[in-house]
């Protein structure tokens, strides 16, 4: 399968929410990249292949050189100008119109519940909810594409297919709901916030249920063991992403996918005669050395390959 080459730019870790959960919530100390800084990383970026690029972090939004860096993305030669935010900034109208017009096709918000009392209590920033929400809208309106995720938490697993009807009623087609990863803060306090995988099981399978019925192009899940995803394989993100690049203010990571697989996730000893091995990674290293691997439900048979999945 041919894929394309996807750049994720981290400009830094300074944000407007506080998320109870947030990947990067210890890094708050790291200096932003500069504008030169972020800019030679998107011409290496270029230089390596990437036609994609998404820029992360923190929130890009609240930068004040965030237009100058679609533009300059667009100019050198990105066919794709994404950015992943909480999409608060996309609530301003002239905000949002500038920076569709200097070159953003597609905003991805990041929206963890389906109430401003959940979404606002995950993300500590009152009012947040309606912001993003607001910023959803002005997007769509523009013509941009529109896509959401959701990280799912123990606070708002529950929710997920009330959320997913909430993203489908806002014509949002493309979604993804994805695992906690358990490091910064969701790792300082892993046991308020990190779920069991069988806990989110049947609420998964509902939320994808939802987008099937109404044929969204787009409704995936990540982080999840093959084997909570029986029967939603396709919907798997791992099994279909780009190949991707991270590069930020103290990292680069020029193979994502494998470092993913061999670093950060992990197999357990009754996974290697899973029919499913070959494109499993397991749990995240951090909720097995916690929770073990008992929840793991390995099949046994013939290997699976990737076109099993993605006929």
């Amino acid at each position: 399968m041919l894929k394309f080459k996807k750049a994720a730019i981290i400009t830094g870790y300074s944000c407007n929410n506080n998320c109870l959960f947030c990947y990067d919530g210890l890094k708050r100390g790291v200096r932003d990249l500069s504008t030169g800084e972020i800019k030679k990383n998107l011409d290496g970026a270029r230089s390596r292949g990437a036609s994609c690029v998404d820029f992360l972090g923190g929130e890009v939004t609240i930068r004040r050189d965030f237009l100058e860096l679609v533009a300059y993305a667009k100019r050198i030669g990105f066919s794709h100008v994404m950015a992943t935010s909480n999409g608060r900034m996309f609530s301003y109208p002239e905000f949002a119109e500038k920076a569709v017009a200097a070159g953003l096709s597609t905003v991805v918000f990041s929206i963890h519940g389906d109430s401003a009392q959940l979404h606002d209590a995950l993300t500590r920033s009152p009012g947040s909810f309606e912001q993003s929400l607001a910023g959803l809208e002005n997007i769509r309106r523009l013509g941009a594409q529109v896509c959401c995720n959701f990280t799912i938490v123990r606070q708002n697993y529950e929710r997920l297919p009330q959320t997913a009807k909430m993203f489908l009623e806002k014509n949002v087609s493309s979604a993804e709901f994805i695992f906690v990863h358990p490091y910064g803060y969701a790792l300082s306090q892993f046991d308020e916030v990190v779920p069991r995988l069988s806990q989110v099981e049947p609420f998964l399978h509902e939320a994808l249920d939802a987008g099937v019925a109404a044929g969204a192009k787009h409704w995936v899940a990540r982080y999840l063991p093959v084997c909570f995803m029986r029967g939603y394989e396709k919907h798997l993100s791992e099994l279909s992403e780009p190949v991707m690049e991270h590069v930020g203010p103290e990292f680069s990571d020029f193979d994502v996918s494998a470092n993913r697989k061999n670093n950060g996730r992990v197999l357990g000893p009754a996974c290697e005669n899973c029919r499913d091995s070959l494109l499993c990674e397991g749990p995240w290293l951090e909720y097995a050395r916690r929770r073990g691997f008992g929840e793991l439900r390995p099949l046994p048979g013939e290997k699976k390959q990737l076109k099993d999945y993605l006929r």
